[in-house]
């Protein structure tokens, strides 16, 4: 008898133990199960935050790739740049070299100019000065020099309309006439030069004008017959200038 109540007091002190063990291993399962269902959440998560990844570092390697491109341009327009430069700087050395020289020239010929200026004529420094600045004279020789008056009136020096034959207003001190037949070698805009007087523009002729003179214009009819200029005088054709 005591061995029967004994074991039925064993078997009921067991069943809260299996009880307990029942639980405990469920709730175990349960926590499995949430903790892996929160660690296939957070796996979820980083596969997604590793796909944004991977299509960041594709963007980025597209924009690195443009970059590098960009700076290959730029160090091609540089290299191309400083060539430019340097072959420009090697033609405007060459430039101010050549430049360098002729100012070097011309301030040598200006100095010879300035100590034979001393021993010229007025007629002479003109011409040289002429020449210096690029122009070319033709020798015509001499010619037989008069005057006439540039007065708005009709009588000896002309008709007094202020126009010469060439269409240009007469200007005293400027315009000259010469005979028709001189005009085909000397036409009307020709500049020369007289000794002693200075230069005129052929702009004019005249019935009395003979070949072989110039007939100078000057202010009035007064010193047009008290001209001093009157006689021969070397001509020069001035050119280029």
């Amino acid at each position: 008898m005591r061995k029967i109540l004994d074991k039925c007091n064993t078997e009921n002190m067991l069943t809260p133990v299996l009880m307990i063990f029942a639980v405990f291993m469920i709730m175990c399962v349960l926590m499995g199960a949430h903790e892996a269902r929160a660690q296939d959440a957070v796996i979820c998560d980083l596969q997604t935050e590793n796909e944004s990844l991977i299509a960041t570092v594709s963007e980025n390697n597209v924009l690195i790739a443009e970059l590098l491109q960009e700076i290959e341009d730029l160090e091609s327009m540089q290299e191309l740049t400083v060539k430019t430069y340097e072959d420009r700087e090697k033609i405007y050395n060459k430039e101010i070299d050549r430049l360098s020289k002729k100012i070097d020239k011309l301030k040598a010929k200006k100095s010879k100019y300035k100590v034979a200026k001393k021993y010229l004529s007025k007629d002479e420094r003109f011409l040289v000065s002429y020449i210096a600045k690029g122009g070319t004279i033709e020798d015509a020789g001499t010619w037989y020099c008069t005057a006439y008056c540039t007065e708005k009136r009709k009588h000896i020096c002309g008709t007094g309309t202020g126009f010469t034959a060439s269409g240009e207003p007469v200007e005293a001190f400027v315009s000259c006439a010469l005979s028709k037949s001189s005009l085909r070698r000397y036409p009307f805009g020709t500049h020369i030069y007289i000794e002693g007087v200075g230069e005129r523009v052929i702009m004019d002729t005249g019935g009395g004008v003979r070949q072989k003179q110039i007939d100078c214009a000057v202010d009035t009819h007064y010193n047009a017959v008290h001209w001093s200029g009157q006689g021969d005088h070397r001509v020069w054709i001035l050119k280029n200038g």
